[in-house]
């Protein structure tokens, strides 16, 4: 009757109106209800196995709320008999997640991005897992979050799919999305292109294919409108051929994911339940779409899969086998690689390889690590101590200072050490959307030399992994004119190919810092107190194996420390269930290692002290200060008192041999003397500041730049106490009020014979969204501070006015830092014993203590497991630091080097009566730079000596072996140098990891 349609512009409310009448079509739900019955909820999940022993009740009526947060139960389902061929799926509306079996398999995961499970013929009833949480974190348009009562169930229904419809979607949805990737000047704003309510403007100016595609788009909903889907598709399969054939000058690998957070918003049981979930969808997945190719990291998943569901395990490791399902990431847990000590982050891959070869027979060859918090300069060597050639992650572009340079380098360890490195712009919850593909392709720094990047595309944090939804888009762009040729492929292969540019790509040295979410090394410091005890717990376990020849010690113990380095459990960041498990937990494990070192070494005869560090240790002993020889057990009746003079005291003073400081009313340090120089303080030292601690997005994550521009100097008086009762150490204690409602006692003390000043603070901490931190401001202004790191250390600039150095305002620290002049000949160090964030400006350390953040409820209920409607904040409560201050030079002997102080300080004895042990090293010389950092049993008997260079020094190390045959290994173990019985002599690279296996 009319004309075609003069104006275009009109057509774009049509073409989503289009889309949502398609949407509508897909799915047809049988509205009565299938018969259900349900088991009692538990707090302890149960596995199928025992789940089939249990008491179900029948549902009568619906909606039924059941659980509380992260309870499981199970349910059962009876399905009638179905007719015909069409295929049948089980819509299971219920605010919770959960887990489809059939004759015992489970094989689909409902969950917000996975509604509909397709049903197997013949099979009658179902079971159900269920968890009472909800966590479709990434998934466009899911509400979050379950209600007061519980989980709210509304039935289970049968439901049928129009493929027809199903396809047509796919197919206009993608083209709306290129549509919308395609250049319209008239329309700046995107969002107003669809909206069908008032001005339309002309298209003057528009792409030519925007024009071609949207007259034929048109086309197709005309086709729709008279004709129905059929028609519509046939138009839709036209335009498809018009934008294929163009070759893209970039690829993208697409590689099915599911990162799943082990504990975070739900604790490890749920962790558990999730990836069973999730595994159970891939699987699925790849009976639907031959073409999906899938990846997962973490062998903690695969062991708790294969420990509640052994069957499931079977079918993965047959997905694996065949090349559908790749199992790589090196580590045991997507582990943090900044707060665990170095000897933790090397065991992290040595556990982590040895559940890889459990699971697919061969070592991992790349570190898959997306959502870590900053980037330790140590990984590459360690990565390189295992041949692990690669590494992938995608955090760094949440830095918010400065963008990171490239996406394919060479990342270089501060030794030297080298893997292949590729870092995406974007995250790792990609959908397979054209404008993902465009926007990655756009950020690809190194496309003209390194044509690939990957694609991490499925749901993660929570888990569910792929949908179908994503994989009808990835058929469809996969040669679609103006997207990147996109097709599935495999990590490690696409590594492989990448290392053929090797020579082309940039380097980068060092440290990857991430601009963001600096808060975590000191959120949940309480949870860091008990992990840094348990780490070092274990090192005096592993010396006391070692020394009395026992081979290793229990590999739980390890596993368990591993788990805790997880990146949302370690920094602080998950909800308060987590920590209520983990803290005893890991208060457990240090408590059993220390048992069995003292049970190990008991026995009859003298009284005897053993010394778990393999360098010399001063330490007071029955009432004196004695040196004990490197690693062994001697009897005290054999040891002599070191004679130096006695420690005096006031109110205001303490002075030793060595140290002199003086102190105002308030316990502020206002002169420090060590060895006759005086540190150059540039105000009142160990100062209390307290800030205002709102971050403007992330409270556990994040310390934001304006927080430390607000903080105050806490003014309160003090109440001073001298307790000389301990003729060694007198102490000089100040208690005060800090911020509003907290009280901080900081007690001093000197040792006769060490060059530092001892301090103990006792913290009841009770301000909520507050830090406190300690501030020693000093005149040592050279151009870079160094921070400790799990291996050596790092050098970060500390000058004001460079970008990068006023993004580096809370820093990671390996439990100590420096400040000194350019030559770094002399200047100040303070070390800890198990705080991790510091700052340096103008030569004023800081150094953070507490934090008081909300923490996430579970993100999906406004009550807790308890039934608590508030908000836990993090470490309110009492909490007890220990700290030293001192001189920093450069020619300071190696037990007075600040790596070492770290273990030397805070590394107990142990007395036992029994015999003396034999020692192993009797003696480190050398470079001074170069400390001992752990002793590892090896089985059969022997032991490896772990080295690390800490400071930037070239030069030569040897260690007084008494004889004993040695030689060199990679971290892996593997022999590098003939044995010999030679004098043990090493040349040293800075920042080098040394092991030495004796015997």
């Amino acid at each position: 009757m009319l004309e075609t349609n003069p104006f275009p512009q009109f057509d774009l409310p049509r073409l989503a109106r289009a889309k949502t009448r398609l949407e509508e079509m897909i799915w047809r739900v049988d509205p009565s209800p299938l018969a259900v019955s349900q088991s009692k909820p538990t707090r302890d999940h149960v596995t199928f196995a025992e789940a089939k022993k249990l008491a179900f009740k029948p549902v009568k009526r619906t909606p039924r709320y059941w659980g509380k947060v992260f309870d499981q139960c199970w349910w059962r389902v009876e399905i009638p008999k179905l007719k015909g061929d069409e295929q049948v799926y089980l819509l299971w509306r219920d605010r919770g997640e959960a887990t489809l079996y059939a004759d015992g398999e489970p094989v689909y995961g409902i969950d917000p991005g996975h509604h509909f499970a397709p049903l197997r013929k013949g099979v009658k009833q179902w079971m159900v897992e269920s968890a009472c949480c909800r966590t479709g974190i990434w998934v466009p348009g899911e509400t979050q979050g379950l209600e007061a009562e519980g989980s709210r169930f509304e039935g289970a229904f049968l439901a049928y799919r129009d493929d027809e419809a199903w396809g047509a979607f796919h197919d206009f949805d993608v083209l709306i999305q290129l549509l919308d990737e395609l250049r319209l000047p008239d329309y700046p704003s995107r969002v107003n292109r669809y909206d069908a309510v008032g001005y339309k403007p002309e298209l003057h100016a528009a792409e030519p294919t925007f024009r071609w595609m949207l007259e034929r788009m048109s086309r197709s909903v005309d086709a729709l409108d008279r004709e129905g889907v059929g028609a519509m598709r046939k138009v839709l399969a036209e335009v498809y051929r018009g934008l294929q054939g163009m070759d893209e000058k970039v690829k993208a690998v697409l590689t099915g994911h599911a990162h799943i957070d082990l504990v975070w918003l739900w604790p490890e049981r749920v962790g558990e339940f999730k990836a069973i979930h999730t595994f159970s969808n891939t699987l699925s997945i790849l009976e639907q779409y031959p073409e999906f190719r899938f990846g997962y990291s973490q062998p903690a998943s695969y062991q708790a899969v294969e420990r509640r569901c052994p069957s499931l395990m079977k079918r993965v490791r047959a997905a694996i086998d065949s090349g559908a399902w790749e199992a790589t990431g090196a580590m045991q847990v997507e582990s943090d690689t900044q707060l665990p000590c170095g000897e933790a982050l090397v065991r992290a891959v040595a556990f982590g390889q040895r559940g890889f070869k459990e699971v697919r027979g061969e070592a991992s060859r790349v570190l898959w690590l997306p959502d870590v918090f900053g980037y330790s300069g140590c990984v590459p060597q360690i990565l390189a101590g295992f041949g692990v050639p690669y590494f992938f992650t995608t955090k760094l572009h949440w830095s918010t200072g400065q963008r990171f340079p490239y996406t394919s380098f060479r990342w270089m360890g501060h030794d030297g050490s080298e893997v292949l490195a590729h870092v995406i712009w974007n995250h790792y919850n990609m959908e397979a959307k054209p404008q993902e593909l465009i926007r990655l392709a756009e950020h690809h720094r190194q496309a003209a030399v390194h044509d690939e990047f990957l694609v991490p595309t499925g749901f993660g944090d929570g888990g569910g992994g792929a949908t179908e939804g994503m994989l009808e888009r990835a058929r469809r762009i996969k040669d679609l004119r103006g997207v990147p040729n996109a097709s599935w492929g495999g990590i490690e292969p696409f590594f492989d190919r990448m290392a053929e540019k090797r020579d082309a790509l940039p380097a980068w040295r060092g440290e990857m810092y991430l601009e963001f979410h600096r808060g975590v090394q000191t959120t949940q410091c309480a949870l860091k107190n008990y992990y840094r005890r348990a780490e070092r717990q274990l090192q005096v376990l592993e010396a006391v194996h070692a020394v009395k020849g026992m081979g290793p010690v229990d590999p739980v113990l390890w596993e368990r420390v591993l788990f805790a380095q997880f990146h949302d459990y370690l920094p602080g960041s998950s909800v308060r269930e987590v920590y209520d498990e983990a803290v005893p937990e890991l208060a457990s494990i240090g408590d059993v290692a220390e048992k069995e070192a003292a049970g190990a070494l008991k026995g009859r005869g003298k009284a005897c002290v053993f010394n778990p560090l393999a360098q010399p240790m001063t330490a007071a002993v029955n009432g004196a200060m004695r040196q004990l020889p490197p690693l062994s057990g001697v009897e005290v009746d054999s040891l002599d008192a070191i004679v130096a003079g006695d420690v005096k005291a006031t109110k205001r003073s303490l002075v030793s041999e060595r140290v002199e400081a003086r102190f105002d009313a308030k316990g502020c340090v206002v002169s420090l003397v060590i060895d006759g120089e005086m540190v150059p303080l540039e105000g009142v030292a160990a100062e209390p500041w307290v800030f205002p601690d709102q971050p403007a997005m992330y409270n556990a994550w994040d310390v934001d730049r304006p927080t430390l521009a607000i903080g105050e100097a806490v003014s309160s008086k003090a109440e001073v106490v001298l307790d000389d009762s301990d003729g060694l150490m007198p102490r000089l204690s100040f208690t005060r009020r800090v911020g509003a409602s907290s009280e901080m006692t900081v007690s001093y003390s000197l040792d006769p014979v060490r060059p530092v000043l001892h301090m103990d603070v006792e913290v009841d901490w009770q301000d909520r969204d507050t830090l406190l931190k300690l501030v020693f401001p000093t005149g040592y202004c050279g151009k870079q501070a160094r921070y400790g790191a799990p291996f050596g250390s790092a050098l970060r600039g500390q000058s004001a006015g460079p970008l990068a150095n006023e993004a580096m305002f809370e820093n990671p620290g390996s439990r100590w830092v420096t400040v000194s002049d350019d030559t770094e000949a002399d200047g100040f160090m303070v070390v800890t014993e198990r705080t991790y964030g510091f700052g340096v400006r103008e030569g004023q350390v800081h150094v953070s203590l507490v934090r008081s953040p909300r923490m996430g409820r579970s993100g999906d209920a406004p009550v807790d497991s308890e039934g608590r409607a508030e908000h836990d904040y993090a470490d309110l409560g009492r909490h007890h630091f220990r700290l030293a201050v001192g001189r920093f030079t450069a020619d300071a002997v190696l037990e007075e080097q600040p790596a070492a102080l770290a273990d030397l300080l805070y590394a107990e004895p142990i007395e036992y009566r029994g015999g003396a042990t034999e020692p192993v090293v009797y003696g480190v010389e050398g470079l001074s730079s170069v400390v001992p950092s752990w002793v590892k049993p090896e089985p059969g008997g022997g032991m490896t000596v772990r080295l690390q260079e800490s400071l930037g020094r070239r030069g030569w190390v040897s260690l007084d072996l008494g004889g004993r045959s040695w030689h060199l290994t990679d971290l892996a173990g593997t022999p590098v140098s003939e044995a010999t019985t030679h004098p043990c002599a090493v040349e040293v690279k800075p920042y080098q990891i040394i092991s030495v296996r004796v015997g």
